[in-house]
């Protein structure tokens, strides 16, 4: 009679060929990549770190020699993706010259990065908040500097001439949130794919209010 094989897990297992260092952040990407797909789908208050460490195919030794619970896990995947999301926003519309064209390439970015990582984006702007007010204070601070961004940009359109009147911090600041949620609406409805289509008439609405 031929002995059973014991099923071995893979929990915890890592490639030796990697350095510390290199074998650390690997680790720290798989489980911030693991924690963002479950986060999305079952939401903060009901993600836990067992089903972190099983999606990331982790121990939950090695998710505690990085993070200390769910909720430090939800700070950083916010701090990783809103750090990209806002220098890919910022570059995107730095990466040209004229304000209209560079105003168009801004809310373009903003748009693809929603409908190219729906995960991230309804961590982002759906369960971010709900961690506590120091959450809710950073993602309300995280949202003025888009409105900052688009009043800069805005006002380098009214410097060219292409709209009469000069952008106002408070209308400028009302426009990003309602940018801000069309992009929270559409990741509700599972629409975010439809987003980037929506930028013409964006953008016509966005400078309609300085014409």
């Amino acid at each position: 009679m031929k002995a059973r094989k014991r099923k071995t897990s893979s929990r915890g297992k890592y490639d030796r060929s990697l350095t510390a260092a290199a074998r650390q952040s690997d680790q720290r990407t798989k489980l911030l990549d693991a924690a963002t797909s479950v986060i999305a789908a079952v939401g903060f208050g009901e993600t836990t770190v067992e089903a972190i460490v099983e999606r990331a195919g982790m121990s939950r030794r090695t998710y505690y020699e990085h993070f200390t619970d769910v909720r430090d896990v939800l700070a950083q995947i916010y701090e990783r993706a809103s750090s990209i999301s806002l220098a890919m926003v910022t570059s995107s519309a730095r990466a040209h010259t004229a304000p209209l064209e560079a105003l168009r390439a801004g809310l373009a970015a903003y748009f693809l990065a929603v409908s190219t990582y729906p995960e991230v984006a309804r961590v982002m702007f759906q369960e971010y908040r709900q961690g506590g007010r120091d959450f809710e204070a950073r993602y309300q601070r995280d949202s003025a500097r888009y409105a900052e961004l688009l009043l800069e940009l805005l006002g380098a359109v009214h410097t060219a001439g292409a709209i009469t009147k000069k952008p106002t911090e408070a209308t400028v600041f009302a426009i990003a949130k309602g940018i801000e949620g069309l992009a929270v609406r559409a990741i509700a409805k599972q629409e975010q794919h439809a987003l980037p289509a929506l930028l013409p008439e964006l953008v016509e609405l966005t400078l309609a209010p300085f014409r």
